[in-house]
This record gives C-alpha cells, structure tokens and sequence, in this order.
C-alpha cells in the first residue's frame, strides 16, 4: 500500500497536568488510487471535551468517527481497518475486539492457526469494518486533591455496512490517581446485554487529559 495522509489537530487546556476547561480535535485523511492493490479513501476523527463542575468534578466526553470507501475489502490492510474496544475506546471489552468477525468458513482454518499460538486468544476473530463510530461520557468526583473515582458509559461499534450496526455498550467505574508523573487510570469495565461477552475488564491508562 502507498498512500499520502493528511492530520490536522488542535488541543487547549487551562492546565495541561490537570485540565479543567479543554478539548482536543484530529482529523485525518488518507487515500490511494491505482498505484496500490486496491483503491480507498478514508477519513476519521477523535474528539475529548473536559469541563470542570464546581470545585471537586470533572464532565469528560469524547468521541470517535471513521468511514472508509474501499474497492476491494480483503486487500485493505488491518492498520487501515477499524476495531473498537480497548481503555480508549468502549471500555468492558479487550482491546480490538469489537468488529465484523470472521466469516464462518474461515473460522475453523483460523482457529486452528491460532491454537498454534498459546499466547494468543482465540475467542474473537475479528477483521475490523469500514466504519468506525463510538461516544463516551465519563464523571470524575475528587475526594481529595489528588485522588479520585469515576464513572462512565461508553457505546458504538466497528461495522462495515449501517445494515450490520450493532450498538455495544460498557459501563463501569475507576479510580484516579494525580501521581508526579501524570494521571493514572484504573478502570473496571462490563459489557451491558452481550450475550458474547461476559465478565469484567481492567482497563489502565497513564499519561495526560489531552
């Protein structure tokens, strides 16, 4: 694949170790025509808005978006597709796990590669959509100057046609920690009405709001 891209972002922040009025924008876009093994174009785009309430809160919402136009699927590499799940993304599911799974002829070649791997997980064999579009919204409560508790909601999905859409949903609550070298992160996260995924994600951030 060779293809140009374009990124444009931009980010404020009223304190840049612990933000209280900020936001940040990218949009990107990427392209190919005739001179790799199929033809895409593809744009995405990730928002975050923090505001502070009163003197001890914090209001996070963010939002993720992406669609791709693609001559031929297969031949689209899994850097270009999209997946969802993952601490920055719908938190109650494992990393890249949201997505078109595998087609069902291909299951058992693929497992069977897999079980080769006793590193890998072999549950979800998902190759990733041409879409991309997910929506979260997060409350953090400081109990003491640097330590609090959060909660959230995070929904969307990784599909390929609006057809195929199926809305996922996790929830859950973490802990924050202001430490000397950033903010740390630590999320327990659940699937809502999945009936593919059960049970709880520990999810574990650290670096900046933005």
């Amino acid at each position: 694949m060779l293809y140009p891209e374009i990124s444009l972002s931009r980010k404020h922040a009223d304190d840049p170790t612990f933000v209280r009025d900020g936001y940040s924008l990218t949009i990107s876009g990427r392209g190919s025509a005739f001179v790799s093994d199929t033809d895409f174009a593809q744009i995405a785009a990730d928002a975050k808005w923090i505001r502070g309430l009163g003197e001890h809160s914090r209001f996070i919402a963010r939002g993720s978006f992406g669609m791709t136009k693609v001559t031929d699927f297969d031949k689209l590499p899994p850097e270009l597709r999209f997946f969802a799940g993952g601490d920055r993304s719908i938190r109650g599911y494992a990393y890249q796990t949201i997505g078109p799974p595998l087609p069902d002829d291909l299951v058992p070649e693929a497992q069977a590669r897999c079980a080769a791997d006793k590193n890998r997980d072999c549950q979800d064999l998902v190759i990733g959509g041409k879409n991309l579009i997910v929506a979260s919204a997060e409350y953090e409560y400081y109990f003491k100057p640097n330590w609090g508790i959060a909660t959230f909601v995070d929904t969307g999905d990784a599909f390929s046609t609006f057809s195929d859409y199926r809305q996922r949903v996790g929830v859950g609550f973490g802990a924050r920690w202001r430490s000397p070298v950033g903010m740390v992160r630590v999320d327990l996260g659940f699937p809502v009405n999945d009936s593919q995924h059960h049970g709880v994600e520990l999810h574990i951030v650290i670096g900046p709001d933005l």
